[in-house]
């Protein structure tokens, strides 16, 4: 059994041409070529606002991606993080094609696929089942609304959580012979986060082993931007695109082909199909140290961890220099370098440094009360006199009892001398 599995589409009208691309390129490699699934799965976060508007671009784009990929095969679709899917994600569950239909799940449930249909598990008797599917939303107080308490502790979120495995579980068992896949939009514990990936609000980490608890054939996932395999049957497919600066690592999906064996499933053979998102890359510039000659600025700019810089790449640049230092033509040389690459869109702000701030770390930094009087000094341009450091050095020296004295000594031989 073959199966199609993307997340994170995150469609915004802002990046609306980017995403579009991405999955246009996901349509044409995935299901006009070499492969053919028999399951499309989509890991949450189809939009990246709850309150889009269904007359918007983004939310048009969704409905036509849909109903391109239904065409093919059914879709399930899990909803993402509050955040990003709102009621606009439910309508996706609407479309059918070609003997297909898509089932949008904002709760946990269990769908069962028969001959390219997908049934939800209680609405009746499935005659020729081809596969499990479970399904695992972003676990919210959403879950346990009808408890009586939506007051939950991490605690008690997690337990309840191994529950709902436990009890997907034990719905999948009732067809042993038949892949199971479950579908979730959640982090797994020591799951590796995108370096640009902003994570919203409370985030309820699982653990592998409550995942276990389901005995799936495969677990394809959402949430988490950078594409990984976690275990055996663990995968996150990752964002379809660069949304933020620092996602520097490769976007796309993930074909997984589950194969049945006498007394279970092997592990899932995964391909992972690259799409061809832009750069969003971030690096810093520092010319405190004195001026970097143009060569010097190249390297920094193409050389950086790697990156490759080129047309069509976003590219924010921050250049640190001194509150009171001329960084116009460093800034220029920038400017002209990215354009020469043919980068699309330039960004350099400059990072201004006040050298008091430094200085001033610089001071405490320093061990000795006479090493810190005569720094501030030379901050100064001023000299310190010698009876200065001596009265610092018996401070520093001199226990409270002995500086006491040696005031009140000081004071009587000034007495006697008037």
């Amino acid at each position: 059994m073959i199966i199609a599995h993307i997340a994170d589409m995150h469609l915004r009208d802002k990046d609306l041409d980017e995403s579009q691309k991405c999955m246009d390129h996901i349509i044409e490699k995935l299901l006009r070529h070499s492969y053919s699934p028999d399951l499309i799965v989509i890991a949450g976060d189809v939009f990246d606002s709850r309150d889009i508007k269904l007359d918007t671009d983004a939310c048009r784009a969704a409905f036509s991606i849909v109903s391109d990929l239904v065409a093919f095969a059914p879709v399930a679709i899990v909803t993402g993080t509050p955040l990003h899917d709102g009621y606009a994600t439910q309508a996706l569950g609407h479309l059918t094609g070609a003997g297909h239909n898509v089932i949008v799940s904002d709760r946990p449930e269990t769908l069962i696929l028969e001959k390219g249909w997908l049934n939800r598990a209680q609405e009746g008797y499935i005659e020729k089942p081809e596969a499990v599917v479970s399904m695992v939303p972003t676990p919210t107080k959403r879950f346990w609304q009808g408890t009586g308490d939506i007051r939950q502790t991490d605690e008690e979120i997690s337990e309840q959580m191994t529950a709902i495995f436990a009890g997907l579980g034990v719905e999948a068992s009732k067809h042993p012979w038949i892949p199971h896949i479950l579908v979730g939009h959640f982090s797994v514990r020591g799951a590796q986060i995108s370096n640009g990936q902003q994570m919203v609000g409370r985030d309820i980490e699982i653990g592998r082993d409550q995942i276990d608890m389901a005995e799936a054939a495969l677990v394809c996932l959402g949430h988490i931007h950078k594409a990984q395999q976690i275990g055996d049957n663990i995968f996150y497919s990752g964002s379809i695109y660069r949304k933020d600066f620092g996602e520097m690592e490769e976007k796309g999906c993930y074909v997984h082909e589950v194969l049945g064996t006498f007394g279970g499933f092997q592990p899932a053979t995964s391909t992972f199909i690259k799409t061809p998102t832009r750069q969003l890359v971030k690096t810093t510039i520092d010319i405190t140290e004195g001026p970097i000659d143009k060569w010097n600025i190249h390297n920094e700019l193409t050389e950086r961890e790697g990156v490759t810089l080129g047309e069509g790449d976003h590219v924010k640049v921050e250049l640190r220099l001194w509150d009171d230092q001329d960084g116009s033509e460093t800034e220029a040389v920038i400017k002209d370098r990215l354009i020469a690459l043919r980068c699309e869109d330039i960004h350099v702000k400059l990072i201004r440094i006040p050298r008091e701030n430094v200085r001033s770390e610089r001071i405490l930094k320093l061990r000795s009360l006479s090493d810190k009087i005569q720094e501030m000094a030379k901050i100064k341009g001023e000299e310190v006199p010698d009876g200065v450091l001596s009265k610092a050095s018996t401070l520093e020296t001199h226990t409270q009892a002995e500086v006491l004295q040696s005031v009140s000594s000081g004071q009587q031989q000034t007495a006697s001398f008037n």
